[in-house]
């Protein structure tokens, strides 16, 4: 939000004074310093359930106040740089959580074909396989199993860090 008052323009130059709780609701008094040329100020940071109609604007003797008017800013732009960094690091945490989700279900989804291959089908019965074979079919599926659920469980740790990073900011 912002509130129209002062060409040269001063923004979060406001402080917050006096703060008076209600059942439901709150009145919260701002005091901003205004100087000589100054044709706006803006206000930003008000919460958003700030209801605009409820702004009144005093000013000591001998100040002229001008229109005064608010502005709703989209929650798609950051109200400071601060703001923007902090919503750039969350959502660049978001994505690297993504790739390590398709990561995860990669590795899923190959342990699930492993766990297949030595499962006998009810219309067909598998091959008996000679012993070499079956003891090589073996240590391909332990170190298949291995890798993929390895895998899954590495996902899994990184997923928590980086939900733990962005619960931080």
């Amino acid at each position: 939000m912002s509130f129209g008052c002062t060409a040269a323009v001063a923004q979060d130059a406001s402080r917050i004074t006096s703060v008076t709780l209600y059942p439901g609701s709150a009145t919260v008094e701002r005091t901003a310093r205004v100087v000589p040329g100054m044709t706006r100020l803006e206000i930003s940071g008000l919460p958003a359930n700030f209801d605009p109609q409820t702004v009144r604007v005093e000013a000591d003797p001998g100040v002229r106040i001008g229109e005064v008017s608010t502005q709703d800013q989209s929650r798609t732009a950051a109200s400071s740089a601060r703001e923007a960094a902090i919503e750039e690091k969350i959502q660049a945490l978001k994505d690297r959580q993504a790739v390590l989700e398709v990561d995860a279900r990669s590795a899923q989804m190959t342990a699930e074909f492993i766990s297949r291959l030595g499962a006998p089908s009810a219309e067909k019965p598998a091959p008996i396989p000679s012993a070499r074979s079956l003891a090589e079919t073996i240590e391909a599926v332990r170190r298949g199993g291995s890798v993929a659920f390895g895998r899954i469980q590495k996902v899994q740790v990184q997923k928590r860090e980086i939900d733990k990073k962005a619960r931080a900011l």
